[in-house]
């Protein structure tokens, strides 16, 4: 047993989709169905997070997505609710106003 060589598994690296898979897979959706996979796409929430949404969490006039009960906050913080930014772009350049990142309930 001592001449067994194991085998070594092959590195896998993460499959990721084009700009364009990515929208001709989200075309191919509709529904409710569709607009999860928009919502996850386009703001990066949990799935549970997307399905536990409701109309009061949406704020249209500064198009602000509220989330309750978000994953990976400290347990008994008072405060385990986020916004998902206005505008994903501009959040990345570092020119979203700050403040308004977490809404206390």
């Amino acid at each position: 047993m001592e001449d067994v060589v194991r085998a070594k598994r092959p590195a896998r690296l993460p499959e990721v989709l084009t700009v364009d898979e990515v929208a001709a897979v989200l075309r191919l959706m509709d529904g409710i169905n569709g607009l999860v996979a928009r919502l996850l796409y386009g703001t990066g929430m949990r799935i549970m997070e997307a399905l536990r949404l409701h109309v009061r969490d949406l704020d249209l006039g500064y198009r602000q997505i509220l989330v309750r009960a978000v994953k990976g906050k400290a347990q008994g913080r008072k405060n385990d609710d986020d916004l998902y930014p206005r505008d994903p772009a501009r959040r990345a350049r570092g020119t979203e106003p700050v403040g308004w990142d977490v809404r206390p309930r």
